[in-house]
């Protein structure tokens, strides 16, 4: 079993970010028969596709991070949703402890969190 987070792009610019104990390949089967078979009740990337008529673009899916420790993988996931403003995820992911929030603004003002500016490519992992 694979356990990543992952960002899915949409060509609106928008992405969905999420993680999962699946290949990446077999939970973008699911939002695919999501969005083929209209079930947008059942996944935010059906829900953003089918209600926006936006284009879902699958081949340009980004692994973030693997790691098998779910509360890692889910810490992550609330972090980068905090920082990614850009996003149709339907929840925040989990509610961090307020003692994230300094370490949240800097990496919104792209600072890594150390004191160090990252580069645009950079991801948090």
């Amino acid at each position: 079993m694979t356990y990543l987070k992952a960002k899915v792009p949409c060509d609106c610019g928008e992405a969905y970010l999420g993680e999962t104990g699946c290949t990446v390949e077999t939970r973008i089967k699911e939002h695919k028969r999501n969005v083929r078979l209209k079930q947008s009740e059942k996944s935010a990337i059906a829900e953003h596709a089918l209600d926006k008529g936006h284009k879902i673009l699958f081949n340009e899916i980004k692994v973030l991070c693997t790691t098998p420790r779910y509360w890692e993988r889910i810490v992550k996931e609330a972090i980068k949703i905090e920082v990614e403003e850009k996003n149709f995820n339907r929840e925040e992911g989990i509610k961090l402890h307020k003692a994230w929030r300094p370490f949240i603004r800097r990496l919104k003002e792209g600072n890594n969190g150390i004191g160090e500016k990252r580069q645009e490519h950079q991801q948090i992992e």
